[in-house]
């Protein structure tokens, strides 16, 4: 790996740590557990605790004896989808889980019941399991048994362990039925009683409602009936293996509770009955015999299967792959593929289109954002595009088309499952009601033709486009230009009531200029240019409206009154992206939003600390968001700043094993790691950020589809030596990209299977490095130079035909920097070194930092160049060209509380020939 530290994770340690480990080296895998076991930084794993460690070394015993079944089993073809199996046995009641299909959802919190959910129907709530032995009469609460959780893309397992027996709960959905499957496998000698308790519903989604919903008990279907009286729903609860059940008579008794039902099941011992299984399904399409409906999905159990793990296997064969020496990263950035297209969702009554994500109900059937929000939609096609699904990226913005607001052209907000039964779009606040997502839209269209090379849909959906951006332009303020937010309106800001923001007015910029380019590729040049005078006349009000000259500060926004707000929000970065602010105010903004002030080790405050607003348990001040987080990241990286844009980004793969293992939430708390308590548990765009800033900032990869052109400016940290990128998606074709880096050297191999294509190779190579050739299968080129403030680039542009092309890069020296990961545990303050900036000054590295003065903190250098001193920081020599910049914590750091403050490392380096 060229890496000098290995990060433990505790949640997946068999599945991500020890994957890479040579099967067929036993030298090799127990020099790597002795390294692992030492507590020697920066190579070991540091164990905290001595059961951590005892564990640890007894995995690497039972893995010693058995690697080579443990190679088969995760190594092999047939495995399917087991590498992507995540593992946990912190089991406690925030611990979330789903189980999507395109139809219906199964979701919940470990220990809590679970809710099921036929679209747009709640037809279950209050699903519990439990166990009764044989010979016993007390039933004993699955949450009291349950001791691990195994995620898979397919499916959820729950593992119970009891005194004498186990049973594996299988949560499944088939990919395209409204029903759910729950399988029980037992293990134990003596018969046990699986017991079932639910709460019917059979209600529409929230706000949407029907009345009068009864359940009753069908002899020949072994179910429960769930039905309103216009008959227009029905669904049933129930199990081929039911041995005893609640009866449904309409009881006065006291002990009795109408609204629950139970029913057992049983299984074990010494007979072969080892599975029972549950099936809930809506009854649709006029049928009316839920016998005929629970047996179907019986007998298809195994093909639905079949289907749904052929769905997922498919997906990761055919869609962008990244691949990394960090196993945990690839884990996070394929999971992040599945949540993607596990948002995918098809209401019967309006189609398909994205869900916002995933979280349980909290009040009266309003299951979180389980419906449609264009604007988390328009987020979702960026990281559709980047990872190639150009035909889902079409769809969806099909179905926002679709009911974009014919008399305004505006774009809508929210859109619940259950609207066709409504007024929804008159007589609730929530459909046209956000003025930002029609500038979003207009962005995210031009991006789906600069990728896509779609030029029918722009024709097509010509009247869509004039109308969105007609609706733009009416709140278009004569004066400067920039668009005023309506009364009755709102913009990105959901808090407070704001005339107008930076974040929409850049939005303006950016829109109108989307715009002229569409408005020009549909023939109307009229439009187009004065679109691009908008544009124009939006930078130049920008520039002077929303920043202090005096101060050198940026305003978030205006309030009702006029009032500046300088609340120090993460919108200053939106200035940096567009390119509105000349180079000393971009390092301003930027040097505050690396510092500590803004930063965390899990990601980009909303507010930064040191703001009179700051709340870190707030929803929006002070908060953590992961779509911000991943947006810093790629600008950083897009304004040549690598060794921060890499730990900024870095920071949000622990949100992948904070909760539901794979997804990432909403938004964390400001002062510790943890969700915030307002956060939904799977958010789709957090990891529909994750992949877009992973592709164009870390990779810097970008298609242009108009010009058949490629770009691959790829940012290697300093602890990767390698990087492969499979499946490339071009109108023409597909490409995959292997590069490697040695002491003095790239090499990039790619495989086009398309047509010739124009390629800018652009890597980040070692910051200060000098230039010393190129080739292009084995023939010399010429290589540019691109030397920035904080890093440098070579540049080589070439036409890459059908087949394979090799690409070489070679220089001298340089530097890279790295900032070890950190481990993070729920509570955990942030503590990790902020690097906010690095440059050259004559032969001496300059490296400014945020460090916690009540810890010692630590820098790893990797160079060729022979360090002659360091001021700022000690010294330690390690192997293979890395050494480490080590800060000694305040002489009373056991009582000062964490506290951080600037530091600059000099470190002086013997160097022939910089050539800068």
């Amino acid at each position: 790996m060229g890496c000098p530290d290995r990060a433990f994770d505790p949640v997946s340690i068999c599945s991500l740590e020890f994957a890479s480990t040579p099967s067929n080296d036993s030298n090799a895998f127990w020099m790597f557990c002795a390294d692992t076991a030492r507590d020697n930084r920066p190579r070991g794993i540091r164990l905290r605790t001595l059961r951590s460690f005892v564990s640890f070394l007894i995995l690497c015993l039972l893995l010693g004896l058995h690697e080579r079944m443990f190679a088969v089993e995760t190594n092999s073809p047939n495995d399917g989808l087991s590498k992507l199996s995540l593992e946990t046995d912190a089991v406690g009641p925030e611990r979330f889980m789903a189980v999507h299909g395109r139809r219906s959802l199964i979701q919940g919190y470990a220990t809590r019941d679970l809710e099921i959910w036929a679209y747009p129907l709640q037809i279950v709530d209050g699903y519990e399991v439990g166990f009764r032995k044989q010979g016993s009469t007390t039933e004993v609460d699955g949450a009291a048994l349950l001791k691990r959780i195994t995620y898979k893309p397919d499916e959820i397992i729950r593992t119970f362990i009891g005194p004498d027996f186990v049973v594996r709960e299988s949560l499944f959905i088939p990919l395209s039925e409204p029903a759910a499957i729950l399988t029980y496998t037992i293990d134990s000698k003596t018969p046990v009683d699986i017991v079932i308790r639910f709460t019917p519903i059979l209600n529409l989604m929230w706000p949407g409602s029907i009345g009068g919903q009864s359940t009753r008990w069908d002899p020949a279907a072994l179910a429960y009936v769930l039905f309103e009286p216009s008959r227009q729903f029905s669904a049933f609860v129930g199990s081929p293996d039911i041995i005893s059940h609640d009866d449904t008579v309409n009881s006065a008794a006291p002990e009795s509770n109408y609204r629950r039902f139970a029913f057992a099941m049983k299984a074990g011992g010494e007979s072969e009955h080892r599975n029972v299984t549950v099936i809930v399904g809506l009854l649709e399409n006029g049928e009316t015999d839920p016998a005929v409906a629970m047996h179907h999905l019986v007998v298809t159990e195994r093909e639905s299967k079949s289907e749904a793990h052929t769905h997922y296997v498919a997906l990761e064969s055919s869609t962008l792959q990244i691949v990394t020496p960090d196993d945990t990263v690839n884990q996070a950035l394929a999971w992040a593929g599945i949540a993607l297209d596990q948002t995918w969702v098809c209401n019967p009554y309006l189609g398909c289109g994205s869900v916002a994500g995933y979280g349980p109900s909290r009040d009266a059937r309003r299951p979180q954002y389980e419906w449609f929000f264009a604007g988390d939609g328009l987020t979702t096609i960026s990281a559709m595009l980047a990872a190639g699904q150009y035909d889902r990226a079409r769809e969806t913005l099909l179905f926002i088309i679709k009911y974009q607001d014919p008399k305004t052209g505006m774009i809508w907000h929210e859109l619940s499952q259950s609207a066709s039964f409504l007024d929804w779009a008159n007589r609730y606040p929530y459909m046209f009601v956000h003025v930002d997502i029609t500038f979003q839209y207009l962005n995210t269209v031009a991006r789906y033709l600069s990728e896509t090379g779609d030029k029918q849909f722009v024709t097509d959906n010509w009247s869509s486009l004039q109308s969105a951006y007609d609706y733009c332009k009416s709140l278009i303020n004569e004066y400067d230009g920039l668009p005023r937010i309506p009364a009755t309106k709102e913009a990105g800001n959901e808090q407070d009531r704001l005339t107008d923001e930076l974040d929409l007015s850049v939005s303006w910029l950016s829109a109108s200029q989307s715009f002229a380019q569409l408005a020009g590729l549909a023939g109307h040049a009229t439009e187009a240019e004065k679109a691009r005078r908008a544009s124009e006349r939006a930078r130049e009000s920008i520039a002077s409206r929303y920043w202090l000259k005096d101060s050198n500060r940026w305003i978030d926004g205006y309030t009702e009154t006029g009032k500046p707000v300088l609340g120090r929000g993460i919108s200053g970065i939106s200035l940096i992206e567009n390119h509105i602010l000349n180079q000393a105010q971009n390092n301003i903004v930027l040097n505050q939003i690396a510092s500590s002030d803004f930063q965390t080790d899990w990601g980009t405050r909303s507010i930064a600390s040191s703001s009179p607003d700051f709340d870190p348990s707030s929803y929006a001040k002070g908060s953590v968001w992961a779509i911000s987080t991943a947006g810093v990241a790629s600008t950083f990286w897009t304004e040549h700043r690598p060794s921060t844009a890499f730990s900024i980004w870095s920071s949000l793969i622990p949100w992948s094993s904070l909760d539901s293992l794979g997804h990432l939430h909403e938004v964390l708390a400001g002062d510790v790691f943890h969700q915030q308590s307002e956060s939904v548990s799977e958010q789709t765009w957090s990891s529909a950020a994750l992949l877009s800033s992973t592709v164009h900032g870390l990779l810097g990869l970008d298609v242009d589809a108009q010009s058949n052109r490629v770009t691959f400016s790829p940012h290697l940290p300093a602890e990767w030596d390698s990087l492969r990128v499979d499946r490339v998606r071009l109108p023409r074709g597909v490409l995959t990209f292997s590069l490697a880096r040695s002491i003095d050297g790239l090499e990039l191999t790619i495989e086009n299977e398309g047509s010739p294509t124009a390629l800018r190779f652009a890597p980040e190579i070692p910051f200060g490095a000098r230039l010393t050739g190129a080739a292009i299968n084995g023939k010399q080129v010429r290589a540019k130079q691109e030397d920035h403030e904080q890093d440098s680039h070579a540049a080589i542009d070439v036409e890459i035909a059908h087949g394979v092309t090799r690409c070489l890069i070679h220089y001298k020296g340089g530097v890279s920097l790295s900032v070890p990961r950190r481990v993070l545990l729920p509570g955990e303050q942030s503590h990790g070194v902020k690097i906010t900036g690095v440059k050259y000054k004559g032969v001496n590295l300059l490296v400014d930092a945020d460090i916690d003065s009540s810890r010692e903190a630590a820098i790893l250098l990797k160079t060729s160049e022979k360090i002659v001193s360091v001021k700022g920081a000690a010294l330690h020599r390690l192997s293979n060209g890395w050494a480490e910049l080590s800060i000694a914590p305040a002489t009373n750091a056991e009582t000062t509380p964490a506290l951080y403050r600037p530091v600059q490392i000099v470190v002086e380096l013997f160097v022939h020939r910089r050539g800068r």
